[in-house]
């Protein structure tokens, strides 16, 4: 298993080839944070993969085998990358949620809220029992 981000997708009559920058791995899978070593493998699918959806920056988990090493142009420079076939991929949701939510224990799921959920939510941020909360006050 591996993950990382997606750098670049290049398609051609053969399939799909994944460019990745590898993140580490938390034990469900999910993409914690960059790799120290920052480095880079590239993942071939014989599949079409949509440029659309499989866009630069997006997080993903890949199942794929080892098929050996190829060379990638990083900065005007020629390196030398691992290559795997693809057996299975996991597109994440959320791409850049670690870092920008910082959480002292990055394995920790942490939800966040896309805005203010107001006082007229029945789920209201506090332990009072709506509508008799805090929240509710402050705001009317």
């Amino acid at each position: 298993m591996l993950g990382g981000s997606i750098v670049a997708l290049k398609t051609n009559d053969q399939g799909s080839l994944l460019e990745i920058l590898r993140w580490d791995l938390n034990r469900w899978g999910e993409p914690l944070a960059l790799a120290e070593a920052g480095d880079r493998f590239l993942v071939h699918t014989p599949q079409q993969l949509d440029s659309g959806i499989y866009t630069r920056g997006r997080l993903v988990t890949l199942g794929a085998t080892l098929n050996g090493t190829s060379s990638i142009t990083i900065n005007e420079r020629k390196e030398s990358v691992l290559l795997f076939d693809l057996l299975g991929i996991h597109l994440w949701a959320s791409p850049f949620r670690y870092g920008l939510h910082p959480n002292p224990d990055p394995g920790a799921p942490e939800y966040v809220t896309p805005t203010d959920i107001g006082p007229n939510h029945p789920y209201d941020p506090t332990s009072w029992a709506y509508p008799y909360s805090p929240y509710w006050y402050r705001n009317n």
